[in-house]
This record gives structure tokens, sequence and C-alpha cells, in this order.
């Protein structure tokens, strides 16, 4: 059959052939198209894998000035701390001194009207004395002069 008909068995090797070659030309181009599409795909995901790289970067740094300003805060707010208990107890330890002061006051307030107080009843019993001594001598000057 394939002697009777030459030509039409190497008609079908060549369309056979061609129908190959169409098939593996379909192949190689699809591969071709896939492999840039992967290369696209993998330099964007480079280019994120570098700008993620670079926001970790600055994120860390932007985490350590934090941290760092927290530590000066802390430190700061310890210092206060420390201020506000000292002058809070110097605060009380005045307190107790006005307090004591105060009472010594009215103390001394009180033993100073006592004071004028006897100083004036004292005054008093010395100008009736000084009268009565005034009288006596008066009379005494009038009995002598008679």
């Amino acid at each position: 059959n394939s002697n009777l008909f030459p030509d039409l068995n190497l008609k079908m090797t060549r369309l056979d052939e061609k129908h190959a070659l169409q098939h593996i030309h379909d192949r190689f181009s699809n591969y071709t198209s896939r492999v840039n599409q992967l290369t696209d795909t993998n330099q964007k995901l480079e280019t994120l894998l570098v700008n993620s790289k670079l926001t970790e970067e600055e994120l860390k740094t932007i985490k350590e000035m934090y941290e760092a300003e927290l530590k000066e805060a802390r430190h700061l707010l310890e210092q206060n701390g420390a201020e506000l208990s000292k002058k809070h107890d110097l605060q009380l330890k005045t307190a107790a001194m006005v307090r004591d002061l105060t009472s010594r006051l009215e103390d001394e307030q009180a033993l100073r009207k006592k004071s004028d107080e006897t100083l004036l009843s004292t005054e008093q019993a010395l100008s009736h004395k000084e009268k009565l001594l005034l009288a006596a001598s008066e009379n005494m000057t009038r009995t002598d002069g008679r």
C-alpha cells in the first residue's frame, strides 16, 4: 500500500512533521512565556524583599530610638520621683516645725500676757504703796512741823 502511493506517504510524513514541529514550537513558546513571566515575578519578589529588608531596618532603627527615649523618660521619672519624695519629706518636716513653732509662740504669748498682767498688777501695787508712803511722809512732816 505504501509502495503504491509513495507521494501520499511522503506527504503524510511531512504533514506529521509539520504538526510535530508546530506542537514543539507552541510548547517552546509557552515555555519561554512562562520563563518570562516567572522572571518578572522573581524581579518583583526581589524588589519586595529589598523593600521589606529596608523597612525592617527602618523599623529596627525607630525601635532603638523609641527604646532610648523610653529609657531616658524612665530615668527622668525616677529622678523626678526622688526629687518629689525629698520635697515631700521636707514639706512634712517644715509642717511639723511650723506646728512646733506655732505652739511655742502661743506659749510665749500666754507667758507674755501673764507677765504683762503681773507687771500691771505690780505697778498698781507699787503706785498704791507710793501713795501710802507719800501720805505717811506728809503726815510725818505735819506732825513734825507742829
